[in-house]
């Protein structure tokens, strides 16, 4: 009953199997790690890992195709956020929740997430968490809105010059030269053959 070592230690167990890709074996450490910081006082501290792990737990769900359980942690993430008043972490719920919205079809609740995360990032002066934001609201666009995919885009690419090209910002893949190539893809279906190729 060691309760906070338990979370500490469950979470950097989970974030262990995360790097190997044993995504059910983290999904089963950060469960546990939630379990015992419910044991702990209700602290500020003890809300923000509450959302934290969460974070963690979703993106362990993700690759076992398990959305719906991932759009009910990110709820439990943003309510979360909400009672502590913390816009960083209620950005980043909004950010997540709009991938995974768009993943289930669901674009317009996608991107009504996607706007309240844009609106958090451009108020907090956040990069990261702009560029995430940006790049999961363009996914929201492709297929009904190439102009507005291709504006997202490109203020990413604006943003993303120099040493900043090779940050990930917590992305799968470097979100530099994506939102090239998905710009490149929007301008295309928009006839913008010049500025695609460039």
């Amino acid at each position: 009953e060691a309760w906070e070592k338990a979370v500490t230690y469950g979470r950097q167990a989970g974030t262990k199997a995360q790097a190997r890709s044993a995504n059910q074996e983290a999904v089963t450490y950060f469960e546990q790690s939630l379990l015992a910081l419910r044991q702990l006082p209700e602290t500020r501290e003890r809300l923000e890992h509450a959302i934290d792990l969460r974070f963690n737990l979703q993106a362990s769900l993700f690759p076992l195709g398990e959305l719906e359980r991932m759009l009910a942690v990110l709820r439990e993430a943003e309510e979360l956020a909400r009672a502590l008043d913390d816009p960083r972490r209620l950005g980043w719920a909004c950010v997540y929740g709009n991938f995974v919205l768009s993943q289930t079809g669901r674009l317009i609740e996608a991107r009504a997430l996607g706007d309240k995360a844009l609106a958090i990032g451009e108020t907090l002066d956040d990069r990261p968490l702009l560029v995430v934001a940006r790049y999961y609201r363009a996914q929201a666009h492709l297929g009904s809105d190439y102009r507005a995919a291709a504006d997202l885009y490109r203020k990413n690419v604006r943003a993303l010059e120099g040493e900043l090209y090779r940050e990930r910002y917590g992305l799968y893949g470097f979100p530099a030269p994506m939102s090239r190539g998905w710009l490149a893809w929007a301008l295309a279906e928009r006839g913008e053959f010049e500025e695609g190729l460039v």
